[in-house]
Parts: structure tokens; sequence; C-alpha cells
């Protein structure tokens, strides 16, 4: 989990490191000169410059330009469209929009600028103003060609021209001839884009100087697209006179227009330069507060890294302390079973010793006292098998390792037959040694001998008096099986599947009461596991159990 944390707080600081980079990225790039694609919409646009018939909307769009002119385009395109929402009627909706599709096209967005005239389509069409709707197909007729969708830009200059029949204006079909000449250039019908624009030029007058001399630019470039270099070079002169006028006839306006303090259109400069500084200065601080907010962010997630990189470290040691101490307690404890299971086997070798003495010197005499003296040797006997398996039990919970070695198993079982004898007399219970001398195997001595004692101890337990105890042992291949038999009162066919199963066995009393700690088998069990062998039991035809142990003939690489 503090894995994906940690990604996590990484992921969003670089999105916070991001934001502010991308913000200035747009801010810096530079569209195309509006100059570049201005000729190509409707001369109601705007122009730059500012004169004492111009409205709020005018002004506006001018601001928008001269920001659009300097790389601020988010401004733009924020005031062309206030400049069309607050625009009152409908020739200044007309300006602004034709401006706003222009900025959308030069910008690369075709759809949000023929969005742009949708809803002034719609209210135009309910109106029935066709003066407006002459002017949006224009509009969009320019949109189209600029974008090379020439078709469709013919088919809306079409649209406008045939509309002009019902309201006729010589300087509306004059633009719409040069856009449709334009269009038709572009896509490569010269000549009839040639035929189209002399026709403009034909019904514009003279007095229209500004009309003309765009007309004459279309017209020169026409020509001189299809060779005809006389004519496009007079046409050319012709548009530079007329530029030269056009110039002059500006000038005596803008001196006409001086009073005794500075032209309108000086106040207006002034006012878009001051309204550029202020945005600009809205922008840095905005860009600022961008600044300051990652900071805050950076600080908050750098200290929700340290605080979960410090929960980590400390768990982490904490939960090593932990497994030093238990490794610690678990070496101690395998260090006392040891001591103790040193100790106590010496002790019981001692009284078993003295038992089986005792035992010798009473069976001279006979009487009671051979019974109590077998009696003894008896209790003494079962009290070391119990705690012998409880010790084994005990070092095989602490995980200790076998030691095996390859061992004759009658030599190795010898002290075993000695040793349950006695216990078997008790009972009057034959116990037979049939291994074959032979047969090896490969296991931990000390294991095969606690194994094989409590099979025998288990099978004298479910003997009856006068019954049969049988330890065989043989090799087959790679494998070594050891098989204690007896025919004793068997085990149930349930108890058999729950044995096979290595399910833990509860203890029962023997044919005489005996009683036991119930580990015995789990014992036997896990100790043949950990010498890489395993014990099955299966029921006898008749009667009693035949329980096997199966164990490594020879040294394996891989037990």
């Amino acid at each position: 989990m503090s894995k994906h944390l940690i990604i996590a707080c990484v992921a969003l600081l670089m999105a916070m490191m991001a934001v502010p980079m991308a913000a200035s990225t747009a801010s810096s790039t530079i569209s195309p000169s509006p100059e570049a694609s201005r000729s190509r919409w409707s001369r109601t646009s705007a122009p730059n410059t500012v004169d004492d018939s111009q409205t709020p909307t005018d002004r506006q769009i001018a601001i928008g330009r001269a920001m659009w002119e300097s790389g601020q385009v988010k401004k733009a395109e924020t005031i062309f469209m206030e400049a069309l929402n607050r625009s009152q009627d409908m020739s200044d909706k007309v300006n602004a929009t034709n401006t706003l599709a222009e900025f959308y096209c030069a910008v690369g967005k075709l759809e949000k600028a023929v969005a742009a005239y949708s809803s002034l389509l719609a209210s135009a069409t309910v109106e029935g103003d066709t003066a407006t709707l002459i002017s949006i197909y224009s509009g969009l007729g320019a949109t189209f060609s600029y974008n090379g969708q020439y078709v469709r830009a013919m088919k809306s200059y079409r649209t406008a021209e045939m509309m002009l029949e019902t309201q006729p204006d010589t300087a509306a079909l004059a633009d719409i001839l040069k856009g449709m000449a334009i269009t038709l250039n572009a896509a490569g019908d010269v000549r009839e884009a040639l035929t189209l624009i002399r026709k403009a030029r034909s019904i514009t007058p003279e007095s229209d100087l500004e009309r003309i001399t765009e007309i004459l630019n279309v017209e020169n470039r026409i020509e001189a697209r299809m060779g005809d270099y006389e004519t496009a070079y007079r046409s050319i002169s012709e548009y530079s006179r007329l530029r030269r006028l056009l110039r002059d006839r500006q000038a005596d306006d803008i001196i006409n227009s001086y009073g005794n303090a500075e032209t309108e259109e000086t106040r207006f400069r002034l006012a878009a330069a001051e309204g550029m500084r202020q945005a600009i200065s809205e922008e840095q601080d905005a860009e600022r507060r961008m600044a300051l907010t990652a900071a805050f962010v950076m600080c908050i997630l750098l200290l929700v890294l340290v605080s979960t990189l410090a929960i980590i470290i400390r768990r982490t040691t904490i939960r090593r302390e932990k497994e030093n101490n238990l490794r610690q307690k678990m070496q101690d404890q395998e260090r006392v079973l040891h001591i103790v299971s040193h100790d106590s086997t010496n002790q019981f070798n001692t009284l078993l010793g003295f038992a089986d003495v005792l035992v010798q010197r009473a069976s001279k005499n006979g009487g009671d006292d051979e019974i109590f003296a077998k009696h003894i040797y008896s209790s003494a006997q079962t009290l070391y098998q119990m705690m012998s398996n409880l010790l084994a039990w005990s070092m095989s919970q602490t995980q200790m390792r076998s030691k095996p070695t390859v061992l004759n198993v009658a030599d190795g079982l010898e002290p075993v037959f000695c040793s349950m004898q006695i216990v078997a007399a008790d009972k009057e219970i034959e116990v037979r040694n049939s291994i074959d001398k032979r047969t090896q195997a490969f296991c931990d001595p000390s294991h095969l001998v606690i194994i094989v004692r409590n099979l025998i101890n288990n099978a004298i337990k479910f003997t009856r008096h006068g019954g049969l105890v049988e330890v065989t042992a043989s090799s087959y291949g790679n494998k070594t099986m050891i098989v204690v038999t007896d025919n004793g009162i068997g085990m149930t066919p349930e108890m058999v599947e729950r044995f096979n199963c290595d399910e833990m066995l509860t203890s029962t009393q023997g044919t005489e009461r005996e009683k036991g700690n119930g580990i015995g088998l789990t014992i036997c069990r896990d100790l043949a596991k950990t010498n890489g062998g395993n014990l099955i039991a299966e029921p006898r035809r008749k009667v009693g159990t035949s329980i096997t142990l199966v164990l490594p003939a020879r040294e394996t690489t891989k037990r």
C-alpha cells in the first residue's frame, strides 16, 4: 500500500509542475498574423484603426486584434467572445462573428469557426434579415475557403449571391465575387477566378479606394499565376497608385482629426496599451499564485512522503526486532529441550537398568516379588516412552533437522526389541523380529528408534493377551519398507483414512485400559517425513493392523 501511495504522490507532483509549464507554453504560442487572413473575409470586419464612427464592439475587436498580433492568443479569444456577447445590433454581431471565425481559422479550429455562425444564422433566418444572411454566408464561404473546403465555400458564396437578387448591394456583391475568385484560384480554376475578380472590379466605383485596392491585389496575383505578366504588371502598378492615394487620404483624415490635444485614435491606442499592460500584469499575478500553490502542494506532498517513509521504516524496524526476539526464544527453547532430553534420558536409563536388575533377581525367587518388579519395569518403560514422545514432538516443532546416515536396520532396532520384550511379557504378547539382516535405510538413527518403538508399543497396546506383533523390513529399489503388523483389535476404515490424510488421531484406551498421550502416531508421521519418508496405515483382511514405514534406502542428491 505504501508503494502505491509513493507513486501517486510523485505523479501528482509532476502533474502540478506541468500545469504552469503548459499555461506558459500556451500563452507564448503566436498564431499566424491576422493580417494574412483578413482579406478573405467580408470588409465588415472591424479594422485596427479607430474613428469617431466606431461602436464599442469595434473598439473591443481592435483591442483583441492588438493582443492577437502581440501573441496573446488566449486573451484575444476571450475579448473576441466578449465583443460578440455584448453586441447590441446585428451589424456589430456580424462584425464580431466574422472576426471570431477569422481568428479560429488562423489557429486551426475550423469547427469552432463554423459554430460561431450557427446561432447568428438561426436568429437571422427567423427574423428574415436578408442583409445579415448575406454577410453570414459570405463569412462561411471565407471560412471554408481558408481551410481548403472549396466546394462548401463556393456553395456558401452562391447562396449569398442569390440572396443579393432580392436585395441588391454592389459592395456586398463585389466582396462575394472577390471571395469566389480567391477560392477558385486556390482550387486551380484560374480562368474562372480571373473572370470573377474582373467582374468585381468593374462593379466597384473608383471612389471606394480600399475595396478596389484589395480587388487589384487579388487580380494581379491571378494574372501572374496565368503567366500574363504584362497585364499583371499593369494591375500591380494601378494597385500601387491606389495604395499611395489611399494612404494620402488616410493621412489627411488623421491630420484633420487632430484638435487641441491628441486624436481619438491616439487615445484609443493608449487605452489599448494600458489594457494590454493590465492583462499582462494579471497574467503574471496568476502565474505567481500558481507557483505559490504548486510550492505549497509540493511541501504537503513532501511532508506526506517523509511521513510515509518514516512509518515504513519504523514498522520494518519493529518487525525485525520481533523476528530477532522470536528467533532468540526459539534457540533458547531448543537449547533447553536438548538439555532436558539429555539429562532425563540418562536418569531413565539408570532407572530402567536398576529395574531390569530387580526383575532378574526377583525372577529367581518367583512369587509376588517378580510380579512387582515387572510392574515397576513396565511402568518405568511406559513413562520413558511418553517422555520421549513429548520431547521428540517438541523438538520437531522447533524445526530441528535430522542427521541421516546409512545404517543397518536390524542392528539399529536391536535395543528397541530388547526394551519391548518386558512390556509385551505383561500381556504374554510375542514380539517377533523378522527383519532381513541385509536391509539398510538412509535416516536419522534416533528418529528410526523413536518411530519403531512407538509403532511396536502402539501394537502391544491394542493387542489382546497371547497376541503377536511382528516387524519385517526389506528394500525395493530406492525404498526401504519397515512393516509393523499385529493381530489386535485393528483400526476402523475411518481411522485409517484420517491417519493417511495426515489428521491427528485422538488417544484411545488399549485392550487392558492402557492410557496414552495421543501424539505417538503423529510424532512418527512427522519424523518419517523429516527423513524423506512416509507412514502408511492399512487394515488387515481379518484382524489387526499393518503400518508401513517407508524410508530412502540410500542417500539421494535431493531429499
